[in-house]
């Protein structure tokens, strides 16, 4: 079974509702996809509601992840160097609209920010 201490990692985040943790990372990250709850990233499994945003720190091979950990609340964690997971992410998931783009739609049709 995996451990999130076998990887390098960050805290970005914690001790937050799974909601707070969604918008921070929705804020923050261009490259975002959207999994199923229960999907496992390096062996971890990811828990979440109808869908959960994993993503790709820019210019890296970091992923960005909302960890739970019951009775803990849940995390926001930054992996770092893992390009095969990366990888894997983009192949099998359609990247979801990024906030860069939404804002640029927002500006064309005059919808408040």
């Amino acid at each position: 079974m995996a451990c999130l201490n076998d990887y390098d990692y960050d805290i970005l985040l914690s001790h937050q509702t799974y909601k707070v943790s969604e918008q921070f990372i929705l804020s923050k990250y261009w490259e975002t996809y959207y999994v199923e709850p229960g999907y496992t990233v390096l062996g971890l499994r990811i828990l979440g509601d109808e869908y959960v945003p994993i993503a790709v720190e820019e210019n890296t091979d970091n992923l960005i992840i909302p960890y739970t950990k019951p009775c803990m609340g849940t995390f926001v964690v930054r992996i770092k160097h893992v390009p095969e997971e990366v990888e894997r992410i983009r192949k099998n998931y359609k990247k979801a609209i990024t906030l860069k783009r939404w804002r640029k739609h927002a500006d064309d049709k005059n919808v408040v920010k």
